[in-house]
């Protein structure tokens, strides 16, 4: 996070892709201050030998060493973008970015290779004439559709594994033991912003309409947040044995984040009696119980 946030703001959005081509040369821009830095930090650091001034000397020696381990991969991210910026065809962008995937991402150790899967796939419709003269956000559409549809099947059916996903991802499936992490407040149930252009009255007044009588709709902010609580209402119930629900204290921009509320209902569920056993629960859960 330190080294995103150092290298500044740099351009590169749907609206000025040309922009993602900075990326390089303020990389190269900030490796050169780093360095300058660090030599003015440790020639203070000797002459007035300070413990502020030492740690700063660690910092940026710190970022400077992270720049400079990353710039391999981010030049080379770099030049798959110059191809989609210069709209390169499929054709020519695939086995850019397959040679991309081959050598910079990080992979687990066993089970097959992802871009030698996605290479059975794409290396046919790369050369189709058809699909392989798409070119720009068309061929990256292509790329994106065949990895979100793309399985890897590893292991049979029952056998010990981890999944990992979305809540609303893991409905329908049953678990021995599940962990739901980031229940901070406005992430589960989710702040659905209203929409501009249908907002939620209009959206209630199609309720009416005989759309909503065969069970179409607009749905509401509401629903969107009773749908995330649905969600989780059905994978808590999915699992065996065991049901772990963490908050961060900190968000990803290092901001003080509460607990949700669904934290505070399960700390509340812990004092009811067993649904199936009617056996009384504590009437005040400890500290170990809400850890």
């Amino acid at each position: 996070m330190d080294l995103v946030w150092s290298l500044g703001t740099v351009g590169g959005n749907p609206a000025r892709p040309g922009g993602a081509l900075e990326w390089t040369d303020r990389a190269a821009e900030r490796e050169a201050e780093l360095s300058e830095q660090l030599s003015d930090a440790q020639t203070t650091e000797n002459e007035a030998m300070g413990s502020g001034l030492a740690r700063k000397a660690h910092d940026i020696e710190r970022l400077l060493t992270d720049l400079r381990g990353i710039r391999p991969a981010l030049d080379a991210l770099v030049d798959v973008s110059r191809h989609v910026v210069n709209g390169a065809k499929l054709v020519t962008l695939w086995p850019v970015l397959c040679g991309f995937f081959n050598e910079w991402l990080l992979q687990p150790g066993e089970g097959p290779r992802a871009h030698v899967v996605l290479d059975e796939r794409l290396s046919g419709m790369a050369s189709d004439s058809a699909c392989g003269s798409l070119a720009g956000e068309d061929a990256l559409r292509i790329v994106e559709e065949t990895i979100a549809t793309t399985r890897v099947p590893i292991g049979g059916f029952g056998d010990p594994s981890v999944y990992v996903g979305t809540v609303r991802e893991a409905t329908g499936l049953r678990f021995r033991a599940v962990r739901v992490i980031g229940l901070a407040e406005g992430h589960l149930p989710a702040v659905s912003r209203e929409d501009p252009v249908l907002p939620d009255v209009l959206r209630e007044a199609l309720r009416t309409t005989d759309a909503a009588a065969a069970g179409y709709w607009p749905p509401t902010a509401m629903d969107l947040a009773l749908g995330d609580l649905h969600a989780l209402d059905l994978v808590v119930r999915s699992a065996e044995s065991r049901v772990a629900l963490s908050a961060a204290r900190l968000d990803t921009d290092r901001s003080q984040r509460e607990p949700s509320s669904v934290i505070l209902e399960a700390a509340a569920a812990l004092g009811r009696p067993n649904r199936s056993t009617g056996e009384a629960g504590e009437i005040i859960p400890d500290a170990a119980a809400l850890q």
